[in-house]
């Protein structure tokens, strides 16, 4: 009782310094026009941070574990409005490389790095484990240079492990959800949806990393222009998903074997399933309808 009464008297004296939010038993509440990104600052490890219905205009870095919730994805809407800015370092870096190089290609290469680069996640979920995002719909913002595949994402797991439910992930946008350098997350009864690009992408930038990987369950992905969803780790599972719309590939996987079950993929300009190099996946009770190529297309060392 006495550790229960110090751990809440903490968490008030902290929102009292902050000045800005209303709070009871480890829950901080955030009204539209408020900063979500404070009431993360202050929040102790644990916290609930609740969102009451509005349009939250920010981009948020989550760095310890806490939940994030909404009134639901029809009521609570994070969407940045504006593009993130350079720092000086990154400007110097980018000029400095542009005048070492006279290829044509390289410099449009570099250009097309630094335009994609200005669109900054709405939620980055770095270094941390234990962070739950619900009831919520995020947004993107369109550029005019969103028809440019580049890595950038909505929503980008770096390092961290992740529950992520009853969720909205609706373009304009490059990708929708990275997991990338040894995340580990699970994303369940979600739209992913209108990205230029990706709709949920799995890989390793750090080699050094632990293999990422995502867990899929009962979610809509649809309409995303390279894929819906792309794997280059190990460990991955997507069942009970509804995945289509692509023009390309529905899912594309290389050199590693995920589990792709009880899945309804269709609707695909290409193939429903892309499956590249030295695999051994489950791939077991989906439905394949109206690929306009294959239904499944295995390519150098499969053994799925």
């Amino acid at each position: 009782m006495r550790s229960y009464f110090f751990a809440c008297f903490g968490l008030t004296i902290a929102l009292i310094g902050a000045g800005a939010f209303a709070a009871d038993a480890g829950t901080i509440h955030v009204a539209a026009g408020e900063s979500i990104q404070k009431a993360i600052d202050v929040a102790p490890a644990g916290a609930v941070i609740a969102l009451a219905p509005g349009i939250y205009d920010e981009r948020i870095i989550i760095h310890k574990p806490l939940t994030l919730e909404g009134a639901g994805y029809e009521k609570t809407t994070i969407r940045p409005s504006g593009q993130a800015k350079f720092t000086q370092a990154q400007k110097d870096a980018f000029f400095d490389q542009l005048e070492k190089t006279a290829d044509p290609r390289r410099r449009m290469m570099l250009a097309e790095q630094i335009a994609n680069a200005s669109a900054a996640p709405t939620i980055l979920v770095e270094s941390t484990k234990d962070v739950v995002i619900q009831h919520l719909a995020i947004g993107g913002v369109r550029t005019p240079y969103s028809e440019m595949l580049g890595e950038n994402a909505m929503v980008s797991f770096e390092g961290s492990a992740a529950k992520m439910s009853d969720c909205t992930v609706v373009g304009p946008g490059e990708n929708g959800i990275r997991v990338i350098n040894g995340s580990d997350v699970d994303i369940s009864r979600s739209l992913i949806a209108a990205m230029w690009n990706e709709g949920v992408s799995v890989y390793n930038e750090d080699r050094a990393a632990s293999a990422s990987k995502v867990h899929l369950s009962d979610c809509d992905i649809r309409n995303c222009y390279s894929r819906c969803v792309t794997i280059g780790c190990e460990g991955s599972v997507i069942e009970r998903c509804r995945i289509s719309g692509s023009a390309w590939h529905g899912i594309r996987y290389d050199y590693c074997s995920p589990k792709i079950i009880d899945n309804l993929i269709f609707a695909n300009a290409r193939c429903g399933i892309y499956a590249s190099g030295k695999t051994a996946a489950t791939v077991s009770g989906n439905v394949f309808w109206k690929n306009e190529m294959d239904g499944m297309s295995c390519w150098f060392q499969n053994a799925d």
